[in-house]
C-alpha cells in the first residue's frame, strides 16, 4: 500500500513539474533568440569598480563610491541586501560582524539600528554609514552604469527594485544580477524593460543558454575569472554574446588573463599601481568584436 501511494505521489510530483515548466515556457515566449539584444555601453568595454575603491575606503561606502568616480570609473558594482523592516541597502554580508562589528544577521535588524553603526575599514571604524539603495540610485543612477548584485532573491525585493527603476528612470543604466533564474524571470515578466544579469554562467554551463525562454533571457551573463576559459569565450563569440559577458574577481594579479581571453567587461578590484582606468579600457577594447 505504501509503495502504491509513493508511486502516485511521484507521478503527481512529476506532473506538477511538467505543468510548471510548460507555464514558464509559455510566459517566456517559447525558445529562441531575443531580437532586442541590449548593450548598456554600445558594446564598448565596461570596467566596474568593485564596491567602489574598496582597497582604500570602507567597501560600498559613499567615500568609496565618490573616490571611484574621481578616479575615472563610469561603472560600479554594489551588493544589495534587505533589513528586517524591508529596506534595501547597499551591503554585501549576511552578518554585520565583518563590516559593522556586530554579530547579528542583517535580516534580523531594522534599518535605523544598522545605520547607527559605523562601517569599518581594515578593522578600524570610519565615519561612513550604510547607504540605503534608493539614496544611492537617486544620487548616481543617471551618471553611472550600475551592477546590483542581489543577495536575497525575494519577490518583495524584486517588486521594490522595479519600483526604483520606474521612480528614477534607470531602465537603461542599472543591471540587476542574481544566480536565481526564476527571480530574474519574475523581474522580466513584471517589467520587460528591466535589465538583468545571470550570475554563475561559468564554463560548462553554456548548454543552459538555449533552455532559457526567449523573453526571460538575461541581458548580460557573468562569472568569476577562474571559471571562464577559451571554450566559453568561443561559445560567446559564436552567439554574439561576448560583449554581454561580465567577469568578476579581476585584480592586478590576473587582469592579463582577461586581455588574453578577449573579455570586454570586468568587475575590478582596483589598485592605483594599475594606472589610469582609460588605459585598462583601451586594452580591453583591443579584443572587441
Amino acid at each position: 500500500m505504501f509503495t502504491k501511494i509513493l508511486k502516485w505521489f511521484f507521478i503527481g510530483f512529476i506532473g506538477l513539474v511538467v505543468v510548471a515548466a510548460a507555464i514558464f515556457l509559455m510566459l517566456g515566449g517559447g525558445f529562441g533568440e531575443r531580437a532586442d539584444r541590449f548593450s548598456v555601453n554600445k558594446d564598448a568595454p565596461i570596467v566596474f569598480a568593485h564596491k567602489g575603491l574598496a582597497n582604500y575606503y570602507a567597501e560600498s561606502s559613499m567615500a568609496s563610491i565618490i573616490a571611484s568616480v574621481n578616479m575615472g570609473f563610469t561603472a560600479i558594482e554594489v551588493d544589495v541586501t534587505v533589513t528586517k523592516d524591508h529596506r534595501l541597502i547597499v551591503f554585501h554580508d549576511d552578518s554585520g560582524k565583518r563590516l559593522l562589528g556586530i554579530e547579528d544577521d542583517i535580516t534580523d535588524l531594522n534599518f535605523e539600528d544598522i545605520q547607527r553603526k559605523a562601517l569599518t575599514f581594515n578593522g578600524m571604524k570610519t565615519e561612513e554609514r550604510i547607504i540605503p539603495l534608493d539614496e544611492f540610485l537617486s544620487t548616481y543612477g543617471d551618471s553611472l552604469i550600475i551592477y546590483l548584485d542581489i543577495k536575497i532573491a525575494r519577490k518583495s525585493v524584486a517588486d521594490t527594485l522595479i519600483a526604483y527603476l520606474e521612480r528614477y528612470n534607470l531602465y537603461n543604466t542599472t543591471l540587476i544580477a542574481d544566480a536565481d533564474l526564476m527571480f530574474l524571470s519574475y523581474l522580466k515578466y513584471q517589467e520587460p524593460k528591466a535589465k538583468t544579469i545571470l550570475e554563475g554562467f561559468s564554463s560548462g554551463k553554456e548548454w543552459t543558454y538555449s533552455l532559457i525562454p526567449r523573453n526571460f533571457k538575461p541581458d548580460y551573463y557573468s562569472t568569476s575569472i577562474g571559471r571562464v576559459d577559451e571554450e566559453q569565450v568561443q561559445f560567446l563569440r559564436e552567439k554574439k554574446l561576448l560583449n554581454n559577458m561580465i567577469v568578476y574577481g579581476v585584480n592586478q594579479d590576473n587582469i592579463d588573463r582577461i586581455y588574453e581571453l578577449g573579455v570586454q567587461n570586468i568587475i575590478l578590484d582596483y589598485d592605483t599601481v594599475m594606472g589610469a582606468i582609460g588605459g585598462i579600457e583601451s586594452k580591453l577594447a583591443e579584443g572587441r568584436l
